[in-house]
């Protein structure tokens, strides 16, 4: 973790062999952009798998961090099983974006985040969804925004 990081923040995503075409892009896009510090965590695989060992060292030439993510969580449900792997890498006291894979990112979001964290010193974490379902029906009413 720390050897990928850049100015003390790493860029995750999660994926596995089905979806490496989409790891891939995601690399590119970033890379293309300036965004470095990129780690790679790909669930259910093992270090041994010769499709596992073409992608990470494909990803590694790119000085992309690659590792394997394997857990009773992930083989049980890989989307939301990946959460009880976020947990390590914040501890490591680095800053983390975490991103779908299948996000392509148009221009480096560190500033954007670096001004949100100067802006609010008590801010420990932001949330983009990419959710279906409108959310307005969910806001606070006006009584209590107080």
């Amino acid at each position: 973790m720390r050897r990928h990081a850049v100015q003390n923040t790493v860029v995750v995503t999660f994926g596995n062999m089905r979806q490496a075409h989409l790891t891939e892009n995601w690399v590119y896009h970033l890379q293309r952009v300036g965004v470095g510090g990129l780690l790679v965590g790909m669930m259910n695989m093992s270090p041994e798998q010769p499709r596992y060992v073409a992608l990470a060292s494909k990803l590694r030439a790119l000085g992309v961090g690659v590792y394997c993510v394997n857990s009773p969580q992930v083989r049980r449900q890989p989307q939301g099983g990946r959460w009880f792997h976020v947990l390590p890498l914040l501890r490591t006291g680095a800053r983390v974006l975490l991103s779908d894979s299948d996000v392509v990112w148009m221009r480096d979001p560190r500033p954007y985040l670096a001004t949100l964290e100067a802006l609010h010193p008590k801010l420990d974490f932001t949330v983009s969804s990419d959710a279906q379902g409108g959310t307005d029906g969910r806001r606070l009413g006006d009584a209590t925004l107080g």
